[in-house]
């Protein structure tokens, strides 16, 4: 219920466009990454899922709108 009020309450302070695209690349337990993309799936995007490999996140073809990360 928490996770899913979480983001709901995120869809109303971002201005993505519809369809925004997602790019994953914390990991699949982590909750921040879970909220970003229940958000991203609410308002119908996409996600893309990184190869692991951090010296590798920008040889990727996928241009996301959205690339949550943590400190």
């Amino acid at each position: 219920m928490n996770l899913t009020s979480a983001a709901y309450a995120n869809t109303f302070g971002t201005s993505f466009p519809l369809g925004c695209c997602l790019m994953s690349y914390l990991p699949l337990a982590h909750i921040y990454e879970q909220i970003c993309k229940l958000m991203v799936i609410t308002m119908g995007g996409c996600i893309g899922y990184s190869t692991g490999d951090p010296l590798h996140l920008m040889d990727d073809t996928l241009k996301p709108h959205f690339f949550p990360s943590v400190p």
